[in-house]
């Protein structure tokens, strides 16, 4: 049979392990619930940034570079022609 001593030992020894484990677990479910958290938050991002998109595709369908963004030279306005050589 256990003697009481022992078995009062046995039973912190249990109960500090379960402790442990409770801390332990809690601080993976923490770590969880931030990864969880900034995952929700990426998504959000992707989400917003598709409907941007299609807002813009649908309101605008030009692109937004595809005028200049400075008048042209005189050069550029008229450009020189040039022959091309050998022909076969």
């Amino acid at each position: 049979m256990w003697d009481p001593r022992h078995q009062s030992l046995l039973l912190f020894l249990v109960a500090v392990k379960c402790l442990e484990l409770k801390t332990s677990l809690l601080a993976r479910q923490r770590g969880t619930q931030s990864s969880l958290d900034r995952l929700r938050a990426l998504l959000r991002l992707i989400q917003g940034e598709q409907l941007l998109q299609v807002t813009m595709t649908t309101t605008n369908p030009a692109p937004l570079l595809a005028g200049p963004w400075t008048k042209p030279s005189v050069a550029a306005a008229h450009p020189t022609l040039q022959h091309p050589q050998g022909h076969n």
